[in-house]
Parts: C-alpha cells; structure tokens; sequence
C-alpha cells in the first residue's frame, strides 16, 4: 500500500512524526506532498498540485490528511474524486473549540465562530474517513457537527520511542517537578504555579520549559505571587526533550485546565513522560481515563485544582514507591501499546475500512 501524505501538515510535529514512522515501520510506503507556506488566493494549493504531479502522486492508494490539515481538505477530496482515491483525515483537534472555546479568540455566537465550525464541519464531512486521539473527541465531533460515528476512528497519539527514552539521571539536591508545553489555556500552567506557591518551602523545585499565549500572564503570576520554587525555561528541541524529562523525579502531564478541550485530549507531554519511565501526574478526565489507570500507569487529580495538584506532588515526593509503581507501569504500557507502530494499526486499519 502507498500512501500519500499531503497538504500543509508539519512533519516535525510529534503526532505527525509518530504517525509517518509507525506507517513505515508496518510496511507502508510513503510518499509526501507537503507545502507550508501561507494560503495567500490559493497560492499553496498550486504548489501542492504542481508537486504532486512531481511525485506521481496519483500511484498512491490513500491520500492522508496530517496536521493541521483542515483547509487543504477540499483540494485533496476533488484530487481523490478526479483519482478514485480514498481521503483520511487527521483532524487531531477542533478549531471551533480551540480558538473559541479555549483559547477565546472571539465570541461563540460570533461569524467568526461560526466560521471555525464550518470549517471543522466541511473538513470532516469531505473525508472518507476522520482521524481523532480518543472517543471523547471522537463523541464531541458527532454531537457538535451532526456526523455519523461510523467515519471516525480513534489513534492514539503515542510518542516516537527512538528518540523519546529514558536516559541517565543527573544527580541534583531538590526534588524536580518538570513539565513542558505551549502555555496554551488547556494546560492549566496557572493551576501548576499555585500548586508551586503551596509548596513553597518542601524542597521542591519547580521546572517549567516552553512558550506560548500564556507565558507572559503566567510570569507575572508567579512574580505577583511571589513564588520562589519555580524557574522558567527556554524551549527545549524535540531530540532533547528526553535529557530534560530523564532530569526530572516526577513529570506533570495534565492537562489542568478545567476547559472543554481538556476533557477531550491527551497530552502530548503525558505519553512522552511515561515514555522517559517518570511518574506523571495526569488530569482525571474521560479521554484519559480511556487509556490508563490510577495508581497504576500514573496519579490522578482533578482538573483546574491546585491545591489537589499540590497534594499529589507531595505524595509522590514522600512515597518512594508508588512513584517506581507508576513510573514502571507508564513505561511498560508505553511499549506495549503506544509505540509508532502500535499506535498506526487501527490507522492502516482505516485505510482498508470502506
């Protein structure tokens, strides 16, 4: 089987990267359309077009849809109809949720708002198949855009296990709390900073990397809050994400934010923190609940509660063992179930679902 990636997906992103070498790994051959350059009067729909008559695109058996992909579904459904080509579609996430609803960019009864739902709606309408991260996603799409169940399929995100690994623990004096992100809404970095302040004075050091829409409020929380135990970090490249992780005793994978996203996804950072075998503390939600369980692959907290956050960090701290039980049995779930290769067999599956 051939299939063609194709469209203005990023390759370096991990949910792309896991989904490009799992597919290789299971025997698919993959060839890539892929131009992201700004859709300025169809100007990248064009050089998609002139390439992927450059790869002789049309031998391919499926055409896929990474992320973000949403706008060039139109093009790749009238390719796949003048084709015969199957179209699945990597919808990963809802932009009428995250610009509306989480990241609040305009109102929900807006025409902006109405114009991301369109959007999401034509984009999976227009698919033979849509691809989402877990049956609460899944659940919130047939609700919110009126579509049969039936065209979607649940991949799990996973992580790319090469490169994302455990490695030697430097040693250090304070008890490390890690965590990295994009500072977006979902994350609930404000929550993790008022967990910080609780813990002010119990040798716990708090070691925060990224940038992203929140990072300027949340650096003037902790400097209106005065919170001492908490250091704000550059962020750090993908192929040395490990080593940060691996410096860490316990890693905080969210997602904290009480949002509506936040019950519907699981973060990147808490598959790549079990993947480092590091305890992770997870926030209890429907989609997380579909894939681990407490005090078992990871700790449980409620979202949105910093105090319940704080609580937990503390236990871990105390209790040497639990975190080497949850820290062992993340890893070991990980490698069972959530490699790149493991992850894309429901995905190759969709390719031969019609």
């Amino acid at each position: 089987m051939i299939v063609c990636f194709f469209g203005m997906y990023a390759r370096s992103y991990s949910r792309n990267r896991v989904l490009l070498k799992g597919l290789s790994q299971n025997g698919i051959s993959i060839i890539e359309c892929n131009d992201r350059s700004h859709f300025i009067w169809g100007l990248r729909y064009l050089k998609l077009i002139i390439k992927f008559i450059q790869i002789q695109g049309w031998q391919c058996n499926v055409i896929f849809m990474g992320f973000p992909g949403q706008t060039d579904v139109p093009l790749a459904w009238l390719v796949g109809k003048i084709l015969g080509k199957r179209i699945i579609f990597d919808a990963f996430y809802s932009l009428y949720v995250s610009q509306i609803f989480d990241r609040k960019h305009a109102p929900e009864k807006s025409l902006r708002a109405r114009g991301y739902w369109l959007i999401d709606w034509l984009s999976c309408l227009l698919a033979d198949q849509v691809i989402l991260d877990t049956n609460a996603h899944i659940e919130y799409f047939v609700r919110t855009f009126g579509l049969s169940k039936k065209k979607f399929t649940r991949v799990f995100v996973g992580t790319d296990t090469d490169i994302i690994k455990p490695r030697p623990t430097p040693k250090h004096s304070d008890f490390i709390v890690g965590f990295h992100g994009s500072y977006l809404p979902l994350q609930g970095i404000p929550v993790i900073l008022q967990a910080a302040k609780l813990l002010e004075h119990s040798g716990i050091l708090f070691k925060l990397v990224g940038n992203g829409i929140e990072y300027t409020k949340c650096r003037q929380l902790a400097v209106d809050k005065k919170i001492s135990n908490v250091e704000f970090l550059n962020e750090v490249p993908y192929e040395k994400l490990a080593t940060f992780i691996s410096g860490t005793d316990l890693y905080l994978g969210g997602p904290f934010g009480a949002s509506l996203k936040s019950n519907q996804v699981i973060p990147n950072k808490v598959y790549e923190g079990m993947a480092v075998s590091k305890p992770v503390i997870v926030g209890d939600s429907i989609a997380t609940r579909e894939l681990f369980k407490d005090r078992v692959h990871c700790l449980y907290v409620r979202q949105g509660d910093s105090e319940k956050l704080a609580k937990a960090i503390l236990e871990l701290k105390n209790n040497s063992l639990l975190r080497e039980k949850i820290a062992l049995g993340g890893y070991n779930l990980i490698q069972k179930r959530l490699t790149p290769k493991m992850v894309t067999l429901d995905l190759i599956s969709s390719f031969r679902n019609r």
